[in-house]
C-alpha cells in the first residue's frame, strides 16, 4: 500500500512556479509497473486521499506524513482490498468528524530540520480521547509486537483472521494501530525490515505492506524506468 507525498495529494497548494506534477512520477512509474505486469494485490491511496480532503486536512503540515484522519482514510481503503467473507466477519471502526480533536503541538520534521519547532507549530489531529481501545499490545520484541483483545472486548472482535503490518515508518504504525487491532484484536505489527519465522508462526492469514511515496526507491531497479 503506497502513501503519497502530501504534495501529491494537494497539488494546487503547489506554487505555480513548479508547474504541474510530472507524469513519471516514482508513484505513477510504481504504479504503471505494477498494472503492466498484472499486479493486483497492490493499492496506491491518491484517490481516496484526494476524495477526503473536503473533511479535513490529513496531513501534518510540519512534516510529509498522516495525520490520524489521513491514516483512517488509509485504513478504510486497505479494508477495501480484503476478501469478502472476512468482511463479512468483522466491525469497521466508524468514525464522524467529532471523533477527531485539532490541537498544536511542536513543530515536527521540517521545522526541526530548520531549528524552528518551537515557533513553527505542528497542526494535529488525532483522536479523541473518548476512543475506546478494545485491546492491548501484549508481547513487545525489538522486532515485533502483538495486540489482542481486552478480555471485555472479546465477543466484539474477531479471533480470526490474523493480520499482519508491516511500515516503512514507526509513526503510520503508531497513528493506525487503533483501527486495526479495534477490528481484528489480534494484529502482528512488524517493527524489522522483514517478517520473521517466528512472526509467521503466528499464523498471519493476510498481510499489509505500507511504503511512502518518497521511499519508492529503496524498492526500483532500472526497469521501473520510463521507456525512451
Amino acid at each position: 500500500i503506497i502513501i503519497p507525498n502530501s504534495q501529491t495529494v494537494y497539488s494546487e497548494k503547489m506554487p505555480e512556479y513548479m508547474g504541474d506534477i510530472s507524469g513519471d512520477t516514482r508513484l505513477k512509474l510504481t504504479t504503471r509497473y505494477l498494472r503492466k505486469r498484472g499486479v493486483t494485490n497492490s493499492l496506491d491511496l491518491p484517490d481516496a486521499l484526494i476524495a477526503a480532503k473536503s473533511e479535513g486536512e490529513l496531513y501534518n503540515n510540519t512534516e510529509d506524513s498522516l495525520n490520524s484522519r489521513g491514516a483512517y482514510v488509509a485504513y478504510r481503503a486497505a479494508l477495501e482490498h480484503l476478501p469478502d467473507d472476512v468482511l463479512a466477519g468483522i466491525a469497521a471502526v466508524e468514525l464522524q468528524e467529532n471523533d477527531f480533536v485539532k490541537h498544536t503541538t511542536a513543530g515536527k520534521e521540517l521545522a526541526r530540520i530548520a531549528s524552528l519547532e518551537d515557533k513553527i507549530k505542528n497542526r494535529t489531529v488525532s483522536l479523541s480521547s473518548d476512543f475506546v481501545q478494545k485491546y492491548d499490545i501484549h508481547l513487545k520484541f525489538d522486532d515485533y509486537e502483538m495486540s489482542s483483545p481486552k478480555m471485555q472486548y472479546k465477543n466484539d472482535l474477531p479471533s480470526y483472521p490474523r493480520m499482519l503490518l508491516q511500515y516503512s515508518s514507526d509513526w503510520d504504525r503508531i497513528i493506525m494501530t487503533d483501527y486495526f487491532s479495534n477490528t481484528f484484536g489480534t494484529v502482528i505489527y512488524n517493527l524489522s525490515s522483514a517478517p520473521t519465522k517466528e512472526m509467521l508462526n503466528k499464523d498471519p492469514a493476510y498481510a499489509f505492506c505500507f511504503i511512502h511515496e518518497k521511499d519508492l526507491h529503496l524498492l526500483a531497479d532500472g526497469s521501473l524506468m520510463p521507456e525512451k
